[in-house]
């Protein structure tokens, strides 16, 4: 009977009376997870980074000793080979900087470094890009480490200039481009700058303006050569840095104050103490065992002046010369500060080591020659920074309105005596502060004031421009009384607020530029000097621009 009930049982589950019946196991969600792929691009990103930021050969990843510390620390990893890493670096290079466009997008104000760095029989065009938050806290960025072929000229920079603003659509957006004091380049920005294009159209208008018909007729025959290249190029200011190093290094060799004797003594001191520190720099760079007995000697090894470096000659030389150029040291030291350094700092900085440096003057003596050096720096300041020296509030007024807008600084750096100076630069502030001036509109209006219904729409209402004027002269003169010192108080003067940031966005000296160039020069080594143009950019950018991945 068992058997035949069994059969019957088994029959009947056949049956599709039976199968939709049937109760189905649950089935629960869970995501199914690839666990050997997600490690293995956690792997390659740390790979990645570990290269990138270490400067290593990209070659590194086909070592057979790199492999096995790769598969040691981790058995289930694998290490690609050099061409996936390379693809990885332009795909991972790509992503950042698109990131960084979006950024730029959203910034009103910027200013740039430029310089041309060489190397390796190569030539590159270095640019950086700095702007200011809300809080006037400084960020940075490197726009492009590109290669530049051919002669240097002035046009040819411009070009490359204009393209890579363009490239990232900041061209309206920059403040000032800051570059040392080449020839190329302070050529460049006085043909194809905006303020050179304004300068020209308002030159030929005046010109226009007194010619003949006759002239008329000749002017258009004799210029149709002089067509639009479409380059425009920002506003242009020169390095602070490296003009205070040509007038350490330059204006030593024209002393032209002081007595007779005392100049052509200092001239052969000078003449003869360069040239036995500069003896004594050779043997030590050449020779082995001299340098072994200037450690032994010494405890560490001299320091040798590098042409790039603006303050070496300062740090590497005799007490009496440092003594003599010690302010000057200090403003560079001030000025080549990238995050805490504004372009308002330049004029107090300017004063305060003209100052310094006729201390050392007042105090000269017989039996010393450093106040005649004090001397010689004090009157290249003068002669370099006139229009600052001056409190020139036209060809000076956007440092002088940048220090302003600094609330530690505002009008208390203007040395005593110089009363009417300041009455120009207070007059000054307000005239250019009404360009920066946003009224509230009539929606904030309404907001702001709950009692607005009961004002008569036909009543007569004040001129706008003199509303502004008034609110503009208002709200500078509380900023200027105002005692507090600190970028929050800034926020209760919106237009103060607003020239600041726009004013100390550009930086007073280009050394960003001449630490991107140390960087650079780690990364193209001898033996990696093969790198391609668009490689070698992507590895110094990835490096210098972007935090690792966590």
């Amino acid at each position: 009977a068992a058997p035949a009930a069994l059969q019957s049982y088994t029959e009947y589950m056949k049956t599709a009376e039976a199968k939709a019946k049937r109760v189905k196991q649950t089935c629960l969600p869970f995501p199914v997870i690839n666990t050997t792929s997600h490690l293995q691009s956690k792997t390659e990103r740390l790979i990645l980074n570990f290269v990138v930021q270490t400067m290593q050969p990209l070659s590194i990843v086909d070592d057979e000793a790199f492999k096995k510390l790769v598969t040691g620390l981790n058995s289930e990893a694998k290490v690609m080979c050099r061409q996936t890493l390379t693809k990885m670096v332009s795909t991972e290079y790509q992503s950042r900087f698109s990131a960084l466009k979006k950024t730029l997008a959203e910034v009103d104000w910027m200013c740039a470094t430029a310089d041309i760095w060489a190397s390796r029989h190569r030539s590159f065009m270095e640019l950086t890009i700095h702007w200011l938050t809300e809080d006037l806290n400084r960020k940075s960025a490197i726009l492009a480490l590109q290669r530049f072929q051919g002669v240097h000229s002035n046009d040819k920079i411009a070009e490359m200039l204009c393209k890579i603003f363009e490239s990232f659509d900041v061209s309206n957006k920059i403040v000032n481009v800051i570059t040392d004091n080449g020839s190329n380049f302070v050529k460049a920005f006085k043909v194809y700058s905006i303020d050179a294009a304004i300068q020209r159209v308002e030159d030929d208008g005046n010109e226009m303006e007194q010619e003949s018909d006759e002239d008329k007729d000749i002017r258009e025959v004799d210029f149709p050569e002089l067509e639009d290249t479409g380059i425009v190029l920002p506003p242009h200011l020169r390095c602070a840095s490296h003009t205070l190093n040509l007038i350490m290094t330059q204006n030593l060799e024209k002393v032209t104050k002081g007595r007779e004797k005392a100049k052509t003594q200092f001239k052969k001191l000078l003449r003869d103490s360069f040239s036995k520190c500069h003896a004594v720099w050779n043997k030590v760079g050449r020779s082995v065992k001299s340098s072994e007995l200037v450690r032994n000697l010494l405890g560490k090894n001299l320091i040798r002046p590098v042409a790039t470096r603006w303050n070496s000659t300062f740090d590497a030389f005799l007490v009496e010369y440092k003594m003599a150029v010690a302010p000057v040291a200090w403003a560079l030291d001030k000025l080549q500060a990238e995050n805490e350094c504004y372009l308002g700092h330049l004029a107090p900085v300017l004063l305060k080591t003209y100052q310094r440096l006729d201390d050392i003057v007042r105090s000269k003596s017989e039996n010393t020659f450093g106040w005649i050096i004090a001397e010689c720096l004090k009157d290249g300041l003068r002669e370099r920074f006139t229009r600052i020296f001056e409190l020139d509030t036209d060809d000076a007024k956007q440092e002088l309105l940048a220090t302003v807008t600094l609330p530690w600084f505002k009008l208390r750096w203007i040395p005593k005596g110089l009363e009417t100076k300041r009455t120009e630069i207070k007059t000054l502030m307000i005239r250019e502060a009404l360009k920066f001036y946003k009224p509230l509109d009539c929606a904030k209006r309404s907001e702001v004031n709950a009692w607005s219904d009961l004002i008569c729409e036909d009543a007569e209402q004040p001129e706008e421009n003199t509303d502004a004027e008034s609110a503009v002269e208002l709200e500078c003169l509380k900023y200027l009384q105002d005692s507090a010192d600190s970028i929050a108080g800034l926020t209760a003067y919106p237009t103060v607020k607003s020239m600041s940031v726009k004013l100390n966005t550009p930086l007073p000296s280009s050394a960003p530029a001449e630490r991107l160039f140390s960087y650079a020069g780690m990364v193209l080594r001898p033996k990696r000097s093969s790198l391609s143009d668009e490689l070698f950019e992507q590895l110094v950018l990835l490096k210098l621009n972007f935090k690792p991945p966590n």
